[in-house]
């Protein structure tokens, strides 16, 4: 990119008003500023200002990944991604390892690529936010030894989030992970009312994670001495809240049953899971401890088979069926649970005396007002945008591509494979939303088309014109990027554009600020004026520039 830009070489106009449609104050000044053009079918197109703005965010991730040792690849375009999950859209990269990857010679690699992804559920609200195809970063860690994985991907993150964070957006991160075949998985999330994702959160000590991966703190074990086994009537009383209110008791006294047919290795298999009454069960869990590729809402056939009633099962007396039991259904007796007949349940049955099951796990969906695992607060829901994730792939999918290498020794082992993703037109779309004031846009230099913006005030006499170029070869030997307002405008019109257009550092160059001894400098963060000799000119860019990095 050109170091020095002028205005008139833009060919955009900012313009008054957006388009009606734009719900989003943010996606309304990235549209007036002349940084995004709406189209129909939902992917704007970028114009000079917008497309500098991405190329730059582009420039320092990339500068980031090389000081690391990454390498670019370039993957072909995303297919048919089976129902939204991930891991199918790197096909290509795995159908490439498992032909070229023979030895530990090859590795540790860290490649990456910049791919325009389509997004299945665009976000409302028009602009960035509703356009089909994002401009993604996706990073890809190889590795033949888990802990030297887990140090570079320390290291990835601190890439990654560090950019975020430098964009000053207000980043939660936490334990997510949503597709079968990965093995442990992190989002990092931008906190927004519109946002479609949900995460809780714990406001005391910071705790966050999806719903489908969050621990809660579960109530000290149940102490009371068990009691004998009995079977009741209990008409009519086919779900937990009838069944609860029927015998008079509270939910949480009950053990609440639900089947799935899991597929596993091209297998089907039936699962009988087991939470208590006031609990919801987490597929996600589910599949994690099981290692299910997918789940399915067991048939009744298929329950009646196993010898189990739909509406009033327990794992009492069952046969062949793989059980799994929530660690709270371990450690509190007598509980209501399923008689297996139609119309009775049974009183007081206690796990480990009435039935064991195949694993105790941590199977139950955390909610909001459940108690934060780590301080023990509650969890609060939030709503935001996920602009990043990390996400390893799990062994057995690995062993199932046949992604193997030889070691020293000549032993065939196994790949660790990390994924690393970065939304950039998410980013930007956010950015958008949260760095602005009544005037336009507040970027931040990593995510700014620009550097600098000079406005040029030409006088009467020609004092400014003979000073710009001084300026300007100043700025150029700082390697700073900076656009010139070089139009026949009005003072007014040029500093509104400027502040709509909302580049970090406004310089304006007059025939006032040459008469005051130098140059008009203004943060655009900051607001305040002030002119400087153009000799200290440097030093005032280097300490602005420092400080909105840090």
């Amino acid at each position: 990119m050109s170091p020095v830009t002028f205005y008139s070489q833009l060919f955009t106009q900012t313009r008054r008003q957006a388009p009606a449609d734009l719900e989003r104050p943010g996606q309304q000044f990235l549209v007036r500023a002349g940084y995004i053009h709406p189209v129909a079918g939902g992917t704007p197109l970028l114009p000079p200002l917008g497309a500098r703005a991405m190329n730059r965010m582009r420039e320092r991730l990339r500068a980031g990944l090389e000081a690391l040792g990454g390498m670019e690849i370039l993957l072909p375009p995303a297919s048919d991604t089976q129902n939204g999950n991930a891991v199918f859209q790197y096909d290509a990269l795995l159908d490439f390892l498992s032909v070229h990857l023979r030895s530990h010679r090859q590795l540790p690699a860290l490649w990456y690529a910049i791919n325009q992804r389509p997004q299945e559920t665009p976000q409302r609200g028009g602009g960035l936010l509703s356009s089909r195809f994002h401009t993604v970063l996706e990073v890809f860690h190889l590795n033949g030894e888990e802990t030297a994985l887990e140090r570079g991907s320390a290291d990835l993150t601190g890439v990654l989030v560090g950019f975020l964070r430098r964009l000053s957006l207000p980043l939660t991160g936490g334990e997510d992970l949503p597709f079968a075949g990965l093995q442990a998985g992190q989002a990092w999330m931008i906190p927004m009312d519109i946002g479609e994702e949900t995460m809780l959160t714990c406001e005391e000590c910071g705790y966050t994670a999806a719903p489908s991966t969050a621990r809660f703190a579960r109530p000290e074990p149940v102490t009371a001495s068990p009691l004998p086994l009995e079977k009741v009537a209990t008409p009519e009383c086919k779900t937990i809240a009838d069944l609860a209110k029927f015998l008079g008791i509270p939910e949480s006294q009950t053990a609440k049953a639900v089947f799935f047919t899991a597929r596993r290795q091209g297998k089907e298999e039936l699962i009988f899971a087991v939470v208590r009454g006031d609990r919801e069960v987490n597929e996600a869990a589910i599949r994690r401890v099981t290692g299910a590729e997918a789940l399915f809402p067991a048939p009744e056939e298929a329950i009646r088979a196993a010898g189990a009633e739909p509406g009033y099962a327990s794992p009492i007396g069952l046969k062949s069926v793989q059980v799994i039991v929530d660690v709270e259904i371990s450690q509190t007796p007598n509980l209501v649970a399923g008689a297996n007949e139609a119309g009775y349940h049974l009183l007081n049955t206690v796990y480990g005396r009435d039935y064991t099951a195949s694993q105790v796990a941590e199977i139950a969906l955390a909610q909001a007002g459940y108690a934060c695992p780590e301080c023990g607060e509650p969890l609060n829901e939030t709503h935001g945008l996920i602009v990043g994730r990390s996400m390893r792939f799990s062994a057995d999918f690995i062993r199932e591509r046949g992604l193997n290498y030889f070691d020293t020794s000549g032993q065939a082992r196994p790949l660790w494979l990390e994924v690393h993703t970065l939304n950039l037109t998410r980013a930007f779309a956010c950015l958008a939303e949260l760095q602005q004031d009544s005037y336009g846009l507040i970027l931040p230099s990593p995510a700014s088309p620009f550097d600098v913006h000079v406005v040029v005030l030409p006088g009467k006499e020609n004092h400014v014109q003979a000073a710009l170029p001084a300026l300007l070869e100043r700025l150029e030997a700082m390697n700073l990027d900076v656009l010139v307002d070089d139009r026949a405008e009005s003072p007014g019109v040029k500093f509104n554009d400027a502040d709509l257009i909302g580049i970090p550092v406004r310089l304006t160059l007059s025939e006032r600020s040459l008469q005051q001894g130098g140059i008009e400098v203004r943060r655009r963060s900051a607001g305040e004026r002030e002119t400087i000799p153009l000799e200290d000119l440097t030093r005032w860019i280097r300490n602005t520039m420092s400080a909105g990095e840090s």
